[in-house]
C-alpha cells in the first residue's frame, strides 16, 4: 500500500526533490531505489525530500507512511517523472496540481490508493501529455469539492473511466477535460452535478469525443456553462441533444447562463412546442393562448364550462385533446401545460397528463405569427413558460404542477 513512482535521471550525478504543499502531518519514509539509505520525511519542506542519484538512469521510488499530498504543479523536476505504479495510502488530502505537469509521465495507475480523505484534485493530471494508460477506479471522491483543469490537456489519452466518481460534492468541474484532444469515449452518466456552480470550457478541446451522455444531469446550480463543448462537435448525437433540450429546460436553472455546445444540432422531425400557463379565472369558456395565423393555422389552450380543451389546426386538419376538471368561480387557481407536434398533442391540468392524441401527421408553422396570451380572459396570469421543445407527458405532468 506504498506510494510507488518511478523516474529517470539524464545526467550523472542528478539531483531529484519531491515537492509538496504546507498541508497535512508527514511522517514518512523514502526509499529512492537506488541501494542507498532511506530517508525519514517529517516536514512538507523536509531537506531529506531531495536525493542525489550518482548514475543516470531509471529508479524506482517507494513511499511509505503518511504522505498527504505532493505538489509539482508545472514546476520543480516533474520531466522525470516516468510512471506512477501506485498511488498507495499514505494518507492522502490533497492532490491539487500534484502531477500537473509531467509530461514524460505515460502510465498512471492508482491501484490500492486511499483518497477518502482529499478534498481539492485540481489540475492533479493537468498537461499530462504523454498520458495514455491510466486507471483511477479505485479513487474514492466523495469529499472531493473540486476537479476543475483534473485532466485539462491530456492529449494522449483516447479512454477514461470516470464512472465510479462520487461527485456529489464537487462544486466546480471548469475545463476538467479542456484540450483532451484524443479522448474519444467518456461514460458520464453516473455523475450527480447537482452542486456544480461552474462548468466553463468542461469538453473545450475535446475535438475526438463522441457519443456523450449527460442529458440526465442536474444543472440547477450551474451559473457558468461558458464554452462548455467548444470546438468538440462530435461529442452530442442529436438525440442526446435533444434530450439535454427537453430535460434541462424543465429544471429550475440559474438565470442568465450561456451554454455553449458545439456544433450539436437537434431534431427538426418531429418539430416540436410546449406551452405552460399558470393563473386564476373568474367565470369560464375562455382563450388563454391563441397562437393564430388563419382559421387553418393555429395551436391554442382554451377553458371550457367545466375541463380545458388544447388544440392545433395544420393546413385545416384540426386536432383537438380534451379533459381535466374546472370549477368556474371567483377567481379560481388552474395550473395547465401542452405539448404540440407534428405527430401528437397532449395537454395537462394540475399535475396529470391526459391521453395524447398521435393522428396529427404536421404542426402548424407559427413562426412568423404574434402569440395572444389571456386572448379572452378575465383573472390573472402568474406564470407563462414556453419551450421549442416537445417536453413529453412527463414533462407536462411537471410543468403543469
Amino acid at each position: 500500500m506504498a506510494f510507488v513512482f518511478k523516474v529517470t535521471t539524464t545526467t550523472s550525478p542528478q539531483t531529484f526533490t519531491i515537492p509538496c504543499q504546507n498541508i497535512g502531518t508527514f511522517n514518512a519514509t523514502v526509499d529512492w531505489g537506488d541501494g542507498g539509505p532511506t530517508s525519514s520525511i517529517t516536514a512538507y519542506n523536509d531537506a531529506d525530500l531531495a536525493h542525489s542519484y550518482a548514475t543516470a538512469g531509471q529508479y524506482t521510488i517507494t513511499i511509505t507512511g503518511t504522505f498527504p499530498n505532493i505538489y509539482f504543479n508545472y514546476g520543480g523536476d516533474r520531466l522525470l517523472v516516468d510512471e506512477v505504479v501506485d498511488l498507495g495510502d499514505v494518507g492522502w488530502t490533497r492532490l491539487n496540481g500534484a502531477f500537473n505537469g509531467c509530461s514524460n509521465m505515460t502510465v498512471f495507475d492508482g491501484g490500492t490508493t486511499d483518497t477518502s480523505s482529499v478534498t481539492n484534485m485540481g489540475s492533479m493530471l493537468a498537461n499530462c501529455s504523454s498520458l495514455t494508460s491510466l486507471n483511477i477506479t479505485s479513487f474514492n471522491t466523495s469529499s472531493v469539492t473540486n476537479i476543475s483543469f483534473m485532466f485539462y490537456n491530456c492529449s494522449s489519452l483516447t479512454s477514461l473511466d470516470v464512472s465510479g466518481f462520487d461527485t456529489s460534492s464537487v462544486t466546480n468541474t471548469s475545463y476538467m477535460f479542456s484540450n483532451s484532444s484524443s479522448l474519444t469515449s467518456l461514460d458520464l452518466s453516473s455523475f450527480d452535478t447537482s452542486s456544480v456552480t461552474n462548468m466553463q470550457s468542461m469538453f473545450q478541446g475535446c475535438s475526438s469525443l463522441t457519443g456523450l451522455q449527460i442529458s440526465g444531469w442536474d444543472v440547477s446550480s450551474v451559473t457558468n456553462g461558458t464554452n462548455f463543448l467548444s470546438d468538440a462537435n462530435n461529442a452530442l448525437s442529436q438525440a442526446e441533444y435533444d434530450a439535454i433540450l427537453k430535460n434541462w429546460s424543465l429544471q429550475p436553472v440559474q438565470s442568465g447562463v450561456t451554454w455553449h455546445f458545439g456544433d450539436a444540432v437537434y431534431s427538426a422531425d418531429p418539430i416540436a412546442v410546449s406551452i405552460k400557463i399558470d393563473g386564476r379565472m373568474t367565470g369560464d369558456t375562455y382563450t388563454l393562448t391563441r397562437w393564430y395565423e388563419d382559421a387553418d393555422n393555429y395551436i391554442v389552450q382554451e377553458a371550457g364550462a367545466s375541463d380545458f380543451d388544447f388544440e392545433q389546426s395544420s393546413a385545416a386538419v384540426v386536432d383537438t385533446v380534451t379533459g381535466g376538471s374546472f370549477t368556474s368561480g371567483i377567481l379560481v387557481p388552474y395550473t395547465i401545460a401542452s405539448r404540440h407536434g407534428s405527430t401528437f398533442i397532449n395537454g395537462a391540468v394540475d399535475g396529470t397528463a391526459l391521453t395524447a392524441d398521435t393522428t396529427p401527421t404536421s404542426l402548424p408553422d407559427l413562426s412568423a405569427t404574434d402569440l395572444n396570451l389571456g386572448y379572452v380572459y378575465m383573472g390573472t396570469i402568474k406564470e407563462f413558460a414556453i419551450w421549442n421543445v416537445d417536453l413529453t407527458d412527463a414533462g407536462i405532468e411537471e410543468a403543469s404542477s
